[in-house]
């Protein structure tokens, strides 16, 4: 009886695992096939977007080369478009940002040049201008020309001096300070300068540290002044150069934005007794 009692103890006991061995089997074959499932699922959408990718990539190529084929055709229609406007005009460029890191669909330069005038001068203060004011030893500052404690915005006004008296020793001694980096060869005394900044968001406060204060110099001096912007300036920064009451040049990277700056220099320099010059200018065009 009590064998009995065991073996069916032990055959319950043997059904109960197989009910949940298999309970346990189950489990897993249909977790298997979920995860088959799944895993087909994923395979199809990665080839979706793998031909999604590879169709993205075609139409950017063809963007980019829709973009270069619009920036050639401007480039070549620029002597028609400021040819002669700026004929003798001698012009600054004081660039706040490092050039080299700016895209130019045409540079600064070459289109002022194509519009007749001389480039003077070209100044670009270092990317790190701040930090390196901070840096300046007292006697530095002295030789300078900024008093005994130099501050950003002195300095950037003592750059627009600099740069308005075609003072190379001054300009090269900026440079031994790595407050920024001026053409070997000044050739004379400018009738306008070019500001150009690309000021972004996370500059903070430096336009008004520098950027302002440098074009406050060149009001003193006297002298022409127009700011050329890049693209993607914030508006309340553009709205902070149009309180000076400059002439301001929106996406002057661009060279719509270029034929745009060399007619606002014409109009001042033509006009330059209205605009603040003893004498006008005559220019062509």
């Amino acid at each position: 009886m009590g064998f009995d009692f065991r073996q069916h103890v032990a055959g319950l006991v043997s059904v109960f695992l197989a009910l949940v061995v298999g309970i346990f089997i189950g489990i897993a074959l249909s977790r298997q096939e979920r995860v088959e499932v799944r895993m087909n699922e994923v395979v199809e959408e990665s080839k979706r977007l793998g031909e999604e990718n590879v169709n993205l990539r075609g139409q950017l190529k063809e963007a980019e080369r829709e973009v270069e084929r619009r920036a050639a055709l401007e480039k070549s229609a620029l002597p028609g478009l400021v040819g002669g406007q700026l004929t003798g005009a001698k012009i600054a460029l004081i660039y706040i940002d490092d050039a080299k890191r700016i895209k130019f669909e045409c540079e600064l330069s070459t289109a002022l040049m194509v519009s007749g005038a001389n480039i003077v001068s070209e100044t670009t203060l270092s990317k790190d201008f701040e930090a390196s004011v901070a840096r300046i030893k007292p006697t530095q500052s002295e030789e300078l020309g900024t008093g005994p404690d130099a501050s950003p915005p002195k300095v950037a006004a003592r750059v627009a001096e600099l740069v308005v008296a075609c003072d190379e020793k001054g300009l090269r001694q900026l440079s031994s300070l790595g407050l920024a980096r001026a053409s070997s060869s000044l050739r004379s005394v400018p009738q306008a300068v070019v500001v150009f900044a690309q000021p972004r968001q996370e500059d903070g406060g430096r336009p008004q540290a520098v950027d302002i204060p440098l074009l406050n110099a060149l009001e003193a001096a006297g002298v022409q002044a127009v700011v050329g912007l890049g693209h993607g300036v914030p508006d309340a920064t553009v709205a902070l150069y149009r309180q000076k009451g400059v002439v301001v040049i929106e996406s002057a990277d661009t060279i719509p934005g270029q034929v745009e700056l060399v007619g606002a220099l014409h109009e001042r320099l033509r006009g330059g007794a209205k605009a603040g010059l003893q004498q006008p200018l005559a220019l062509g065009g």
